[in-house]
C-alpha cells in the first residue's frame, strides 16, 4: 500500500513537472512587463529632457532681459554724464537721466523706475512676457556699481557690472589709432609717455593688436626721459599711491579693443610698484 501511494505522488510530481500548461502566458507577461518598464523609464527621461531644456532657453533668456537692463542703464548713464559730468549730483536728487531711483538698500544700491515701475516688462515676438529690476550703487563721482536681474517665467539671472565713466579723446593719448605700425610691432627704443589706444580689428579675438618689443616701453610720467626733453614738458599731475606721495601720473592708460597685445624683450609697460 505504502509503494502503491509512492508512485502515486511520484507520478503526480512528474506530471506537475512536465505539464507546460500556463508557460507560453507567464512569458508573454513578462516580456510585456520589461517593455512597460523601459517605456516608462524612456517616457521619463524623455520629459526630464524637455523639462531641462525648457529651463535652458527660459534661462538664456532671463539672461538677455538682465542684459538688456545693463545696456539701457549704461546707455542712461552715459546721458546724464554728458550734462552734469559728474553722478554724485544726480544721487542728491535721486535722478539718472530723467528716471527716478529709489531710496538707498541695505546695501546702498537704488532701483532704477524705468516708466515709474521698479520692474520693466519685456515683450518677445511670441507674446512672451519677461522683465528687468535694475539697481545702482553710485561709489563716486565717475565709478557705478550695476546691478540687473532678469525674469522669464520661472528662471531669474543676475548681471553686475562695475562701469567708469569717463571721456575718451585722440587728444588725451600719445597714439589713437586702428591698429599698429605695418606689422604692428612697436620696436627698438622707442619711448611712449601717455595712454595708447588701439581700436583693432573687429571681430578678433586671440589676434595681436599689438607688438612691443626690444627695448620699447609705455610709461605713466617722465622718469628717465632725456634732460633735454623733459626740461621742455610742464610738469605732470601728482598723486599718493600705496604710502608714496608726489608721484607724478599722466594718468596714462593701455586700451585694446579687440585683440591682444604681447611684450617681449626687455618692453615694458608702466612700472612696477618698488615701494
Amino acid at each position: 500500500m505504502k509503494k502503491k501511494n509512492k508512485k502515486i505522488i511520484n507520478n503526480k510530481i512528474r506530471d506537475l513537472l512536465l505539464n507546460q500548461k500556463g508557460m507560453a502566458l507567464l512569458t508573454t507577461l513578462i516580456f510585456v512587463f520589461i517593455l512597460v518598464t523601459f517605456a516608462v523609464a524612456l517616457l521619463t527621461m524623455t520629459s526630464n529632457d524637455t523639462k531641462l531644456s525648457a529651463l535652458q532657453r527660459d534661462s538664456t533668456k532671463a539672461f538677455y532681459i538682465a542684459e538688456a537692463g545693463i545696456e539701457r542703464t549704461l546707455y542712461n548713464l552715459k546721458k546724464d554724464f554728458e550734462t552734469t559730468q559728474d553722478w554724485d549730483n544726480d544721487i542728491d536728487g535721486a535722478i539718472i537721466n530723467g528716471y527716478t531711483l529709489s531710496d538707498k538698500d541695505s546695501y546702498e544700491f537704488r532701483k532704477i523706475g524705468y516708466d515709474g515701475k521698479n520692474d520693466y516688462d519685456v515683450t518677445f515676438t511670441d507674446d512672451t512676457y519677461g522683465g528687468y529690476t535694475v539697481s545702482l550703487k553710485i561709489i563716486d563721482s565717475k565709478n557705478v556699481t550695476i546691478k540687473s536681474k532678469g525674469k522669464y517665467n520661472k528662471s531669474t539671472r543676475y548681471i553686475q557690472i562695475d562701469a567708469k565713466m569717463g571721456e575718451l579723446s585722440i587728444w588725451d593719448n600719445a597714439i589713437f589709432a586702428g591698429s599698429g605700425q605695418s606689422g604692428k610691432v612697436i620696436n627698438g627704443n622707442v619711448d611712449i609717455r601717455g595712454s595708447v589706444h588701439i581700436l583693432g580689428t573687429e571681430g578678433a579675438v586671440a589676434v595681436e593688436a599689438l607688438d612691443i618689443t626690444g627695448t620699447a616701453g609705455i610709461g605713466n610720467n617722465y622718469d628717465g626721459m632725456d634732460s633735454n626733453i623733459r626740461s621742455r614738458i610742464i610738469n605732470p599731475p601728482t598723486t599718493d599711491f600705496n604710502g608714496e606721495t608726489g608721484i607724478e601720473t599722466l594718468n596714462a592708460k593701455l586700451r585694446v579693443k579687440h585683440g591682444i597685445v604681447n611684450l617681449s624683450g626687455t618692453a615694458t609697460v608702466g612700472d612696477p610698484d618698488v615701494s
